[in-house]
């Protein structure tokens, strides 16, 4: 896992869209949609190529947590998993929507955001 990590966070050094040093995700959302389109067919660095199991998933961050169902927090909705909806139709992915209320909390922040690669 370590070696893959290090060898993807190498492949988006050059174009990642934020503070390399910290990991923190720009909130520039066009330069962030060029980012993850240029790199979408990086595979996660915790990913069993073998079996396509995250080897990591007990123990997984928040934002795989979330990865899969769309989840929408506020104004903020998380994108489909391309893994969980190989194949499936706009109506399905939609079906599987969660609206979770966390008004005490307000907007979850863009700032916080990273990768896997860069958090290994």
């Amino acid at each position: 896992m370590r070696e893959r990590a290090a060898a993807a966070r190498r492949q988006i050094a050059v174009d990642f869209p934020g503070d390399l040093a910290s990991g923190a995700l720009t909130t520039e959302t066009a330069w962030r949609e060029w980012f993850f389109a240029r790199h979408a067919r990086l595979p996660c660095p915790v990913l069993d190529l073998a079996t396509g199991q995250c080897r990591l998933y007990e123990f997984r961050p928040v934002a795989c947590r979330l990865a899969g169902p769309l989840i929408q927090i506020g104004t903020t909705r998380t994108d489909p998993c391309p893994l969980c909806f190989a194949g499936a139709s706009d109506a399905e992915i939609a079906a599987t929507q969660v609206v979770v209320a966390l008004p005490e909390f307000g907007e979850p922040s863009p700032e916080a955001e990273t990768l896997i690669a860069l958090a290994l």
